[in-house]
């Protein structure tokens, strides 16, 4: 069955790019957390009085979303907790230290938190601990930090979770933290929820993964592609962008995306992540997860809600390391593409395609968006998938 659905009126074609900029990497910052190799330690920190992160409402939630096309996964709940003054402490002979504080929530969803003000020593190590003290996140530290002395960490399901900071010797109290925020888990989809927290796993049956032979035909244009985790006041979501070349191809990592990414809610374009190599390097489903290597935070240049664009730029050259391209554009009103292929990251999932393999046409009448937002005339691209899909969470380009 053909699918119809809209695309951002702008074309693409291929140019490389090199850069010095630094990649992160999914698969693990390094490091274990202390309170899971040192057993005299659970002695000490033991009935700590935890934390509530307040409740939220899942309907309340899903009605927010009602108002905007924008693909959230996660809400935001307040804290403010001062890290130097409220946690508890444990003083190392060597002189170096730990701090934790425990939090606790009413149901077992996936959590991150999002700490402000922050200053960390050379060498301080943050980690996120589980329950069940068998799963957590980090190390985090100081080249985690934005431009605006923040930081978002992944999610990780569990009902109470153990926040540790590491002090080496020497560095004394000299740092600050404020936990403002949860943001919780609160989308289902009809599938674990858990898995909401990466994307991986919650695309419909119907995509087709990005390494499929019908891609091998556009060369590495999907290698400009890439997955966006959009971080907001009131929460997360996933969306994709393209790396966008320009007149001057002076490599400067201009990134095309959808306005109605963030459309409805406060954008912290500082935190927004953007995820290279998401994919799977065979036509086949894998039962891992890829991983992936990332970057961190963006500025905002231009956007236009009526028309769904959004130009951002990223806060440092994209390096070699990503195997990143830069996809041209065409402005020419007298040009038609005779086919199109979508690549998209549908649900935060691994990277996909989906092809019209007939002459694309450009939709000739206002479009009337479910949150009051109409875009004019001859703005969209309107095409009919003879391959893959489309779905919720996704912003395709080509």
């Amino acid at each position: 069955m053909k699918r119809n659905i809209f695309l951002i009126h702008c074309l693409f074609f291929v140019f490389g790019f090199s850069s010095n900029a630094q990649l992160s990497s999914s698969k693990g910052m390094g490091g274990v957390p202390n309170l899971l190799i040192q057993s005299n330690l659970d002695t000490i920190f033991e009935n700590m009085e935890a934390v509530r992160i307040p409740d939220i409402s899942i309907q309340k939630e899903l009605e927010m979303d009602l108002n905007s096309e924008s693909y959230r996964f996660a809400t935001s709940a307040d804290l403010f907790i001062d890290f130097k003054s409220k946690a508890k402490k444990h003083k190392y002979p060597d002189g170096s230290q730990l701090f934790v504080i425990k939090l606790d929530q009413k149901m077992h969803r996936g959590v991150a938190i999002r700490c402000s003000n922050v200053s960390l020593p050379k060498g301080a190590r943050l980690f996120i601990i589980d329950e069940s003290q068998k799963n957590y996140l980090g190390a985090y530290s100081s080249s985690h930090v934005s431009k605006n002395r923040r930081f978002i960490t992944d999610y990780l399901p569990s009902k109470s979770l153990y926040v540790e900071l590491y002090l080496p010797a020497g560095s004394m109290d000299d740092f600050n933290l404020i936990i403002d925020k949860a943001y919780v888990v609160y989308r289902e989809d009809d599938i674990e929820y858990v898995s909401m927290e990466t994307g991986f796993g919650t695309s419909y049956i119907c995509h087709i993964n990005s390494i499929c032979p019908p891609s091998l035909d556009y060369g590495d244009t999907q290698n400009a592609v890439v997955r966006i985790a959009t971080v907001f006041e009131e929460g997360a979501g996933w969306c994709t962008g393209s790396l966008l070349n320009n007149t001057a191809q002076d490599q400067r990592p201009f990134m095309l995306t959808a306005y109605h990414c963030q459309d409805g809610f406060t954008p912290l374009y500082d935190m927004w992540r953007f995820d290279f190599k998401f994919a799977f390097d065979t036509c086949e489903d894998q039962a891992d997860n890829p991983g992936f290597c990332f970057m961190t935070g963006c500025y905002l240049r231009a956007g236009w809600q009526d028309s769904d664009f959004l130009l951002i730029e990223l806060d440092n050259f994209v390096p070699p390391a990503a195997n990143a391209v830069m996809n041209g554009w065409n402005n020419s009103n007298s040009y038609t593409p005779d086919s199109v292929i979508l690549f998209s990251h549908p649900s935060g999932d691994v990277k996909s395609l989906a092809i019209d393999e007939d002459p694309i046409i450009i939709h000739p009448n206002t479009i009337h968006w479910n949150n009051g937002v109409n875009t004019p005339p001859n703005h969209h691209y309107k095409t009919v998938l003879d391959v893959g899909g489309q779905q919720p969470g996704w912003r395709a380009f080509t």
